[in-house]
């Protein structure tokens, strides 16, 4: 038992020394910061306008959460629901850099790094989008 409780502890600590490892190189790279950073500044944004609709629907009446042009609104729904937006672009940024990561040893590991990062900040840009025109249809 104290053998497989010390093969656990040597486990973890190589784990941790790899990992940053992987950080410090990872953020070594140029381009990978202003990916982050630009995913972060979005997804903040989406936080934002998410607080803001929330703030402005004083009365907790129900709001407008999708709008189809050829049947008009056909999702009503509370205000705390739109926090879903900004939990669903968090969530598949942090899968990103998970996939990232298990994906670290690889021969194309920057292209990798470059078709993951720009898929994310692509995907938090329609999630600002859409959380936009939920804001516009409520309040406008």
């Amino acid at each position: 038992m104290r053998l497989e409780i010390n093969k656990l502890i040597n486990n973890y600590y190589a784990f941790q020394h790899d990992f940053f490892e992987y950080l410090k190189n990872f953020f070594s790279s140029k381009s990978a910061k202003i990916y982050i950073i630009s995913v972060f500044i979005l997804n903040a944004l989406i936080w934002f306008v998410a607080y803001i609709i929330n703030f402005y629907n004083v009365k907790k009446e129900d709001i407008t959460l999708h709008y189809n042009i050829n049947f008009g609104t056909n999702l009503i729904g509370s205000s705390y629901q739109v926090y879903i937006i900004p939990i669903t672009g968090l969530l598949l940024f942090i899968f990103n850099m998970i996939i990232l990561y298990t994906s670290r040893n690889r021969d194309n590991r920057k292209f990798n790094q470059h078709i993951i990062l720009s898929g994310s900040l692509i995907v938090n840009l329609f999630l600002l989008i859409s959380i936009s025109t939920i804001f516009i249809f409520n309040y406008y």
